[in-house]
C-alpha cells in the first residue's frame, strides 16, 4: 500500500475537481459528496479517539465499517440517503486508487443497502395550472410573479428538473430556439423541445423584470435583487403557494417533472421517448412512470366501473 505524504483536506480538495472536471459530476453532487464524507469522518474521530488523516480512513476494517453502518440506522436515516453517504465514501476510494494512495480496499465489496422505490406523487393537470395561475397570491412585484408562472409552465411542459431550470443562460432563449439545451446528471447534455406558448411565457417575464433592462444578466431567472434565483428560494415559493390553494405537500417544483413524464405517457405510452426526455441513464428509471399509471388507472376503474361497485354490494 503507497500512501503519498498530503493532508487530507487537499486530497479532499482534489477530489472535488476530480468530480466536477473528470466526472462531469453537477456543483450539487459535489458538494454533498463532500459532505457525505465529513459525515463518515466526524464518526471515524469517535470511533478511534483522535482527529482523522488519511491514514486511518485507508485502515477502516470492517468492524468499523459495520459500526458506521449501525449508526446511520440508529439515527433513523433512510436506506436511500445511506447509499449515497456510502456511493460517496466509494467514489473517495475509487479516487485514492486512481491516484495511486492504496492499490485496493475491501470497501468496494461493500453491499449498497437496498432501496425501496416509492412511486412518484405527479399532481394533476387542473392543479398545476391553478398553481401557475395564482402566482400573484404571493408577495412580491409582478415582474416576480410573472417569473414564477413562467418557471412552473416551464418546469412541467419540459420536465426539467428546478436545478437544470436555473441553470439556463438568458442567451439561451434568444432567437425562438425550438429546442432548449440542457447538461443534466453526469454531463449528460440533452435536447429538449419547447412549447412556443412556454417560450413566451419566460420572455414575457424578462421583459417586465427591471434587470434586463438596466443591463444583461447571464443568468435567466433572477431573484429580487438581481442574483441568479436559488433552488431554495423558489421552493419556499411554491410551499406558501401550495398552502394558500391548500394543495398536498407533494406539490413540489420536482413535483411538476413527474407530472410532466405520468401526463406524456398516460397519453404516447412511448417510454424510450420520455427517458430522452428527461434524461435517465437507465429505461427501468422511467419505467416507474408506467406503475404510476397503472396505479391511477385501477383507481379510475375501481372508483368508476358499474360491475366494481355491484361487487363491492355483494361483499357486504
Amino acid at each position: 500500500m503507497v500512501i503519498i505524504e498530503k493532508s487530507l483536506k487537499g486530497i479532499v480538495s482534489d477530489w472535488s475537481e476530480y468530480l466536477l472536471l473528470s466526472k462531469s459530476s453537477s456543483i450539487a453532487t459535489s458538494i454533498a459528496y463532500i459532505s457525505d464524507l465529513n459525515n463518515f469522518c466526524n464518526f471515524l474521530k469517535k470511533y478511534i479517539g483522535h482527529s482523522v488523516i488519511l491514514k486511518d480512513i485507508i485502515a477502516i476494517d470492517a468492524m468499523c465499517w459495520r459500526a458506521w453502518l449501525s449508526q446511520q440506522r440508529k439515527n433513523s436515516l433512510c436506506s436511500k440517503t445511506t447509499a449515497r453517504r456510502l456511493s460517496a465514501i466509494k467514489s473517495f476510494f475509487k479516487f485514492l486508487l486512481e491516484r495511486k494512495y492504496i492499490k485496493d480496499h475491501p470497501i468496494f465489496s461493500a453491499r449498497t443497502p437496498k432501496i425501496s422505490k416509492g412511486l412518484p406523487h405527479p399532481s394533476s393537470y387542473e392543479a398545476i395550472i391553478n398553481l401557475a395561475n395564482s402566482c400573484c397570491l404571493l408577495p412580491g412585484e409582478d415582474w416576480v410573479h410573472k417569473r414564477d408562472e413562467a418557471l412552473i409552465f416551464l418546469l412541467y411542459n419540459t420536465g426539467f428538473r428546478i436545478s437544470e431550470a436555473l441553470s439556463l443562460k438568458f442567451s439561451d432563449i434568444k432567437g425562438n430556439p425550438k429546442f432548449l439545451v440542457i447538461k443534466g446528471k453526469g454531463g449528460k447534455v440533452r435536447n429538449v423541445p419547447i412549447l412556443k406558448s412556454v417560450l413566451k411565457k419566460v420572455q414575457n417575464y424578462t421583459i417586465f423584470c427591471p434587470f434586463f433592462k438596466k443591463n444583461c444578466p447571464k443568468m435567466l431567472f433572477l431573484g429580487q435583487k438581481g442574483a441568479p434565483l436559488s433552488k431554495q428560494v423558489f421552493e419556499t415559493r411554491i410551499r406558501k403557494l401550495r398552502k394558500l390553494l391548500n394543495l398536498p405537500e407533494t406539490t413540489t417544483p420536482h413535483a411538476l417533472r413527474h407530472s410532466c413524464a405520468t401526463h406524456l405517457l398516460e397519453n404516447s405510452n412511448d417510454l424510450r421517448g420520455i427517458q430522452e426526455l428527461l434524461g435517465h441513464s437507465s429505461l427501468s428509471t422511467t419505467q416507474i412512470y408506467a406503475d404510476v399509471t397503472k396505479k391511477s388507472a385501477r383507481k379510475a376503474y375501481n372508483s368508476a366501473h358499474p360491475r366494481t361497485k355491484v361487487n363491492i354490494k355483494k361483499n357486504k
